[in-house]
């Protein structure tokens, strides 16, 4: 509920990192496409402001999950903390699936640094670099929702 109320009323986004900024051009195509695919399976329209906008204020919801975690790094310690910090979510995660309970990463939640503030004992020189949801997957259509991905491309050597 912090997130949200701090959405809708409070400040513009205080988080630790310039999060909103445009894809870089090799990686836009993807964002953009992924962006459509995910809203035409929500059957919301590139001109409905309103349930766009609805639909994001879910994300700060954390898609009425019973548990928001957050996860903050050691300035001083980038950018291996943040490679750290993926491997411990990713632990979190399989950890939780193993126990039954589903996850999601919940990246916007790193725009909003004061709600984590209010609420916990947060040391100064930590940032806050995600956030995310654990608790049960709905029957939502979104979480059918797959990604298509390019194919990994084959690496060798140089001139093979």
């Amino acid at each position: 509920e912090a997130f949200d109320a701090e959405a809708r009323t409070g400040p513009r986004a205080d988080g630790d990192f310039e999060v909103r900024r445009r894809y870089p051009d090799e990686l836009r195509e993807r964002s953009v496409t992924l962006g459509k695919a995910l809203y035409a399976e929500l059957g919301i329209g590139r001109d409905d402001a309103a349930a766009r906008d609805a639909w994001s204020r879910r994300n700060v919801e954390a898609f009425s999950a019973p548990v928001i975690g957050l996860l903050y790094v050691h300035e001083g310690l980038m950018p291996f903390s943040a490679m750290d910090a993926g491997i411990l979510l990713g632990h979190i995660f399989l950890a939780a699936k193993a126990r039954g309970v589903d996850s999601c990463a919940l990246g916007t939640l790193a725009i909003w640094r004061g709600p984590g503030d209010r609420l916990f004992d947060v040391p100064e020189d930590y940032r806050l670099i995600t956030g995310f949801a654990l608790g049960y997957a709905s029957e939502d259509p979104v979480n059918a929702f797959r990604a298509e991905h390019a194919p990994i491309p084959r690496v060798g050597r140089k001139g093979e």
